[in-house]
């Protein structure tokens, strides 16, 4: 029985990863993100991908 709990709690996270990448992308939030990585790019000379996934991680 553990596999079901298992796969149930995976299914639930993924979900909820999803909806709030959604959310995220709909109410254009990146952009306002952009404002906070743009001088980060240009002193550490990474693209706004990598920055934005290490401030993901913090």
């Amino acid at each position: 029985m553990d596999i079901l709990s298992y796969l149930s709690r995976i299914i639930v996270l993924s979900s909820v990863g999803i909806i709030a990448a959604g959310i995220v992308e709909e109410t254009n939030l990146l952009s306002k993100i952009k404002k906070i990585t743009k001088p980060l790019c240009l002193i550490s000379n990474l693209p706004e991908e990598c920055i934005t996934a290490l401030l993901g991680i913090l």
